[in-house]
């Protein structure tokens, strides 16, 4: 949970792409190897998106170019 009102596409995409950024940095590492999905919530938690599949999609959007990374990143998206 985020200490925030409302979560934003903005909000979402920062948070999600931070969490990739270690996999991208060390596509070794054994990171998120057990996680079936990252949920980005309000402080409420009530209101947020729910990230899936998040080893397999960071890998796809770390060798993504252009725009095709915040595609993967929505295609495997759902809100709470």
């Amino acid at each position: 949970m985020l200490p925030q009102a409302r979560i934003t596409d903005t909000i979402y995409t920062a948070v999600i792409k931070g969490a990739c950024m270690r996999l991208w940095l060390e596509p070794k590492d054994k990171y998120l190897n057990s996680v079936a999905q990252i949920a980005v919530l309000n402080q409420w938690a009530k209101q947020g998106y729910v990230f899936e599949k998040p080893k397999e999609t960071c890998k796809q959007m770390g060798e993504a170019v252009g725009n095709k990374s915040n595609i993967l990143l929505m295609g495997n998206t759902h809100m709470y």
